[in-house]
């Protein structure tokens, strides 16, 4: 893995290559709510949008996948969900929501090995969170959280 080793030239192309592929997909798919906090947070605190995307990927994941279950059971971004799981999992046969569990799961350890760090390292308090939430939007996420749902983002990668 090109963070544990960043001599290793092939997988640093690799890891440009994805960045780049991102972007596109970003561009044209609109930011969903990880990105509705990174300009917020970024504009209000001194940490690297690296960090805020990062350390907040898995919970606001967590969250979406959480909701479109429980609401919008046929929404398209579950089967990406599952595509993703698969992807990342030498699991086969198993169902749609072990698939998008994993996903989930792998987000989080990926966070937690690559050591990503909490929003409070950066200054970011609970009693910001009002603030940061009154600001943020998600208006490209698949599912629409609410303010609440939005502070629990939060509250997951301050503690």
């Amino acid at each position: 893995m090109v963070c544990a080793d960043g001599s290793n030239l092939p997988a640093r192309i690799d890891l440009s290559y994805a960045a780049l592929l991102s972007g596109i997909v970003l561009t044209n798919s609109g930011l969903g709510t990880v990105h509705g906090f990174a300009s917020v947070i970024g504009g209000l605190f001194a940490i690297p949008h690296g960090v805020v995307c990062g350390t907040l990927m898995a919970p606001a994941n967590a969250l979406t996948l959480r909701s479109l279950r429980a609401n919008a059971s046929g929404h398209p971004a579950l089967t990406k969900y599952t595509k993703l799981g698969k992807i990342f999992s030498d699991q086969e046969h198993s169902t749609d929501a072990w698939y998008q569990d994993y996903f989930i799961e792998e987000l989080e350890r990926l966070a937690m090995e690559l050591d990503v760090p909490k929003l409070s390292e950066y200054g970011v308090r609970t009693t910001d969170i009002k603030n940061i939430v009154d600001k943020t939007g998600n208006k490209y996420n698949p599912a629409q959280l609410i303010k609440e749902e939005l502070a629990n983002i939060l509250h997951c990668r301050i503690s």
